[in-house]
């Protein structure tokens, strides 16, 4: 009996010791992670604000080229103290050098007969056959929703008269598989396949849907499962992907808590953009990414809030990507990078799995659905002079 009450002991006190060990280990792996310094690599080599005065405080910009120049699109909150959730997408056209040659417009993305203000986010600006697109998240039903009530995917074509960009009906993005899985659907990116629209709506795994855009409705079409290295947070789609070198390229951002120079020690959220690439047909395979987050020597300032790089957009010329980013929910810059070194500095991407591809899901004939709605006009906002302060936003 007491050899029986000691070995039970002893594997009693073995179990205790292991958990203490686990748990230990676990939490000095956390806190070490949490305290890390990141490290990133400084590819950038020019950094270049693009400041509105009607509109300082805008950020999150996407951009697409046009005849003489860009369009640049952005986001503004005119009180993001008392108001964030009142959002509002803007446009306007810059220069070869990232200048602005036009006055900076609102577009209206509500519908006539909507009372619910707009809390339109984060767009992105890609070309769809010939004719330019908005992508972005909205609730037009919920003023200041929270995580219990919905946040989902829009879609609406753009058009100019004039000096004015008009747009077309919303078309409201449902993906079937992810509807009811997750209220606050964010982050798609819109993939041009073979003159078809396709959307990324994760990237690990990298799963795209296929877009009808007279319902709406979206079904997935592959979805495969890379094996990233990467140590700041879940990746989140960005750019609009260009195929370059044979395939698609672009940028993601991702997130997660922890301590740097900028933020002087205390525990912020960061936010991180990288690069990637993946085949340019079906699986659409993730093929490379980035080993580490992409800075430059003004990406993180000091903050005391959180500290956000977001990659929203960017072109190519020659031998230099130009990167369009929202930098701490409060500034638009582009930074000047170069291509080959980008490129070099992409990673591998193993798998985990055999990739999926639904061949039942087919596209329907949208050619004209967006054109036959009402359509609304671009502008600043009544008041104006309330929503636009002329103070210059905060230089670090």
């Amino acid at each position: 009996v007491q050899i029986r009450a000691k070995f039970w002991g002893l594997l009693a006190m073995s179990y205790i010791l292991l958990f203490l060990g686990t748990f230990f280990s676990s939490f000095f792996f956390l806190v070490a992670l949490v305290f890390a310094q990141p490290i990133v690599d400084t590819l950038v080599v020019a950094e270049q604000q693009i400041y509105l005065p009607d509109y300082p405080n805008a950020y999150n910009p996407s951009i697409l080229r046009i005849p003489g120049g860009f369009l640049l699109s952005f986001r503004y909150t005119p009180n993001c103290k008392t108001k964030p959730y009142i959002s509002y997408i803007g446009l306007v056209e810059l220069e070869q050098a990232f200048h602005p040659i036009s006055e900076p417009q609102l577009v209206h993305v509500r519908r006539r007969k909507d009372r619910i203000p707009s809390q339109a986010e984060d767009a992105r600006l890609f070309l769809f056959r010939d004719k330019i697109y908005l992508i972005y998240n909205d609730n037009r039903d919920v003023k200041n929703p929270g995580v219990k009530q919905r946040r989902d995917i829009f879609i609406t074509e753009l058009y100019k008269n004039g000096s004015t960009y008009f747009t077309k009906r919303a078309i409201k993005l449902i993906s079937e598989d992810d509807y009811s899985q997750q209220n606050w659907q964010k982050n798609w990116v819109p993939i041009i396949w073979n003159e078809e629209l396709l959307i990324s709506y994760t990237l690990d795994p990298h799963k795209v849907l296929k877009v009808d855009l007279v319902t709406g409705k979206c079904v997935t079409y592959t979805s495969t499962a890379p094996e990233i290295l990467w140590n700041y947070g879940s990746l989140r789609g960005s750019s609009t992907p260009c195929v370059l070198e044979d395939e698609y390229f672009g940028f993601f951002h991702s997130s997660r808590p922890l301590t740097s120079d900028a933020s002087s020690g205390a525990i912020l959220h960061h936010y991180f953009a990288g690069a990637y690439t993946f085949l340019k047909d079906p699986p659409f395979s993730l093929t490379r990414v980035s080993k580490y987050p992409i800075a430059g020597p003004g990406f993180y300032t000091h903050n005391t809030e959180k500290l956000v790089i977001f990659p929203g957009g960017f072109v190519i010329e020659e031998d230099f990507i130009y990167l369009v980013y929202g930098k701490d929910d409060r500034e638009m810059w582009v930074a000047t990078i170069p291509l080959v070194a980008l490129l070099e500095s992409l990673v591998p991407v193993k798998f985990a799995e055999a990739p999926t591809r639904n061949e039942n899901s087919l596209f329907q004939d949208e050619s004209s659905s967006l054109l036959e709605e009402e359509t609304y006009s671009t502008s600043k906002l009544p008041n104006e002079s309330s929503l636009s302060p002329n103070s210059h936003s905060p230089s670090f």
